[in-house]
């Protein structure tokens, strides 16, 4: 048979329709199949809307129930409930969320980020705050400083007019700085902005007051002991140094160093306390060490004496290798006045945000060292008295002895003196005025000025000036303050009694 019969064409068609056909068992169980899974859908669905609506029944009777009766529900649940909603609330607004984790509150300040904000932005020091911006911030920075002690330093420099000067206050108990002025004529050659911070000036006779510490605590000295001197107080000669001297004259301990007499202490330094007490006492009181304050400042410097003759020399401070700032000058009179405790300065009383108006800082007072016992600093603080009753100072102080407002208060400090090449005679005052009783009314100075061969001022005058209108201006502001007390006391009492005759009248 041929391939193209009609038979064999008919036969290849039935069997391809036959390969396409579904049997009939087949197509049953195909819509049983379709049924059950309609009927599935429908039941999943149905279940679903009723648990829905018993959730939400429940939410109501929930809500009903809390508003009725809050006082039952636990504070756990309440804390979880918030939770959720937070959660939720997150959930349903993510640009919130994302904006919430940018936005960081600041972590407290330290000390650190203090010393870099105020070097970044150099505080101008003539207001008790400043607005200082620093890393995209703003910041409200309070100072321990009392405007009025400032405005008085530069006036003084203003009108003495010296060829340089600084001045630096500082509330001893505390550690606060309450006045710190530089001042350069205007003639001259800057040394710099802040001459307050600046190790820059030979420490002359103000070493003596380490001296005696070391010749209290080393060498048993005690006020009225008596040693023994050669020539003239103002100098220092080999001669006058000799262990077995042939003509001298004796002297007590409080007179030496009330007349700042040199051969004394160079005779301390040599037979008495040594190359060694010297260093251990200069770096027991902070020679060359880091002063831990807010503003950039250099170290006090003390060099170890290699010779006989320099042991003399560092001891009386007749020499230009010792150094010192003012304001480790005030810390020193601070430390003898405060029973030998000598607490780090600090300009910074808190810092405030702007933006958020939280304190990001508060300075807390921290002792920096002490170094003497307080039976000793009582010793140097008698020492320092005698400097401005009968001593070198004692013209300096002659508006402060006639004050009234110091009866109760003990003062006292020390002078010093020495040629610098290139700028000219360094003079020095450190001291301190002491209520009794009055914590407020304690402070202690630093005040160093430069001149030429015709002087215009003393720092010990400055200095002792500038704690007299101090003392002045604190009595006067509590006096005041106390009359307005008084009298507001009064005016309620008569208020009082005038509504009691009233109602005695009714």
């Amino acid at each position: 048979m041929s391939s193209n019969s009609p038979l064999l064409e008919k036969a290849r068609n039935e069997s391809k329709k036959q390969g396409f056909r579904i049997p009939r068992r087949g197509r049953i169980r195909i819509v049983l199949l379709v049924v059950l899974i309609g009927a599935g859908v429908w039941w999943y669905a149905a279940h679903n809307d009723a648990s829905d609506n018993k959730k939400s029944k429940i939410a109501d009777k929930t809500k009903v129930e809390k508003q009725k009766a809050p006082e039952k529900v636990s504070k756990k649940t309440r804390k979880a409930t918030d939770k959720t909603v937070k959660k939720v609330s997150l959930i349903a607004s993510p640009k919130k969320e994302e904006k919430r984790l940018k936005v960081k509150r600041p972590k407290k300040m330290i000390f650190e980020n203090v010393c870099k904000i105020l070097n970044s932005s150099p505080p101008r020091l003539t207001l008790s705050k400043d607005t200082i911006h620093f890393k995209d911030g703003a910041y409200i920075v309070h100072y321990s400083l009392d405007t009025a002690l400032q405005r008085l330093g530069k006036k003084y420099f203003k009108q003495y007019h010296p060829k340089y000067g600084a001045v630096a206050i500082i509330q001893p108990s505390t550690g606060r700085v309450l006045s710190l002025v530089s001042y350069t004529r205007e003639d001259e050659v800057s040394l710099g902005r802040n001459l307050y911070c600046r190790s820059f000036f030979p420490a002359a006779s103000i070493f003596k007051t380490i001296a005696a510490a070391a010749a209290i605590e080393k060498a048993g000295l005690r006020l009225t002991s008596k040693l023994k001197t050669y020539g003239a107080n103002h100098t220092l000669y080999h001669s006058q140094l000799k262990k077995d001297l042939q003509n001298y004259r004796e002297i007590t301990f409080q007179e030496a160093y009330a007349y700042s007499i040199n051969p004394v202490f160079g005779r301390i330094g040599l037979y008495l306390v040594g190359a060694d007490g010297l260093n251990e006492y200069a770096a027991k009181f902070g020679f060359n060490a880091e002063i831990p304050f807010e503003l950039k400042n250099e170290k006090p410097v003390f060099v170890y004496p290699d010779t006989s003759f320099a042991v003399a020399e560092v001891a009386c401070g007749f020499n230009k290798r010792t150094t010192m700032s003012p304001l480790f000058g005030a810390m020193i009179a601070g430390g003898v006045s405060n029973r030998g405790y000598i607490f780090a300065p600090t300009l910074v009383d808190s810092i405030t945000d702007l933006e958020s108006n939280k304190k990001e800082y508060t300075r807390k007072s921290a002792l920096w060292r002490m170094p003497v016992q307080k039976e000793t600093a009582t010793e140097l603080s008698l020492l320092m008295r005698k400097v401005a009753k009968y001593g070198t100072a004692r013209k300096s102080f002659r508006y402060v002895k006639q004050s009234f407002r110091f009866k109760e208060i003990d003062y006292g400090g020390k002078t010093g003196n020495v040629d610098k090449e290139q700028i000219g005679r360094v003079d020095w005052f450190i001291g301190f005025c002491r209520h009794k009783s009055d914590k407020s009314q304690h402070v202690a100075i630093g005040v160093v000025t430069v001149h030429d061969e015709f002087w215009t001022v003393h720092s010990s005058f400055l200095g002792a000036e500038i704690m007299r209108k101090h003392i002045r201006n604190i009595q006067i502001a509590k006096k005041e303050a106390a009359e307005k007390k008084v009298a507001s006391t009064v005016g309620a009492d008569k208020s009082i009694s005038d509504s009691v005759k009233v109602a005695e009248r009714m």
